[in-house]
């Protein structure tokens, strides 16, 4: 494979037997894509490292060729890639603000976390709505904190719509 080799979804810029560096344009320099490319390609077993630079959407990738032949990394990474091309992120501008409430932070415990891209994926699904500013959710502690304009019962509701229980905390501050 020559330098600099353009495949479906990224441009290969430099390969060795344990690092494969590439060019994946349609990460757009958006940091939600990023965290996501980097938390799938991490649970991968053979991936040991992923460095990605937002400003011009270069991956260094380092894994274990014998546990992942080269081959099978860059099927993978054409999958992901193209998933991001059908699935296109919104952006937070186009939504409108539903909610007039004062913001506020609300604290709770999640259930059925499996573990740490439940998370991520929590987080997202949240940080998505206009009237959130903030989400913060550890799959250790199962503590999740949310700034937002939206009440209780609303944060609750997308949590919950997306398959996992909440608890309410009522902390007195």
């Amino acid at each position: 494979m020559s330098q600099n080799q353009s495949l479906n979804k990224f441009t290969i810029t430099q390969q060795s037997d344990q690092q494969l560096q590439i060019i994946a344009p349609n990460l757009f320099s958006n940091k939600e894509r990023i965290n996501i490319f980097q938390t799938l390609l991490l649970m991968q077993e053979a991936i040991e490292d992923v460095k990605i630079d937002p400003k011009t959407n270069a991956v260094s990738i380092d894994y274990n060729s014998s546990l992942l032949p080269k081959e099978n990394l860059t099927n993978l990474l054409s999958t992901v890639l193209k998933n991001f091309d059908q699935k296109p992120l919104q952006s937070k501008e186009k939504k409108q603000t539903k909610s007039g409430n004062t913001e506020q932070t609300i604290s709770f415990k999640v259930k059925g976390m499996s573990c740490n891209s439940c998370a991520l994926f929590l987080e997202l699904v949240l940080s998505r709505n206009s009237d959130v500013k903030h989400a913060n959710i550890n799959y250790e502690s199962t503590l999740g904190t949310v700034k937002s304009c939206l009440n209780k019962e609303d944060i609750f509701h997308i949590i919950e719509k997306n398959g996992y229980q909440v608890d309410s905390i009522d902390v007195i501050s």
